[in-house]
């Protein structure tokens, strides 16, 4: 759910126009992403002009890989990430994972609950979950 607080400059005609953003801090989603909207057209929507939705993040300046630097001001801002659509090629490789994955999956829920004991009390010793512990053993051995 997005996170708004109004400003108000403007007015509610100038947020509807799409003339100002309708928050001083507004990250999250907020609504389909770059500007395309109301009627679905492939991938993206048509027919939707605001300028402002898609996904905020914020940023914090005074701060390098190594941490914070010593003397720098710290400065908030928000900035809208790109919208993008991750590839699906669909390789015959890629397929055989998919179905390989799926099959460990109904694997896992075809165990009885005493297999799955031993599977629970792995995943409490090494702080992992059962079910993922399983899904990488047979994964190796498949």
């Amino acid at each position: 759910m997005p996170i708004v607080k109004p400003i108000g400059f403007g007015g509610v005609d100038a947020i509807m126009n799409g003339e100002v953003m309708a928050g001083i801090a507004q990250h999250k989603k907020t609504g389909r992403s770059c500007g395309l909207g109301s009627m679905r057209v492939g991938f993206g929507y048509l027919g939707d002009n605001r300028k402002f939705q898609g996904v905020y993040q914020k940023r914090v300046t005074g701060y390098n890989q190594t941490g914070r630097i010593a003397g720098r001001p710290r400065r908030t801002y928000y900035v809208r990430l790109r919208s993008y659509r991750p590839t699906n090629p669909q390789t015959v490789a890629q397929q055989a994972n998919r179905q390989k994955m799926a099959d460990a999956c109904v694997a896992w829920n075809m165990l009885t609950p005493v297999d799955k004991y031993g599977y629970n009390e792995r995943g409490r010793r090494l702080n992992r979950i059962p079910r993922m512990i399983f899904i990488s053993e047979y994964l190796k051995s498949h």
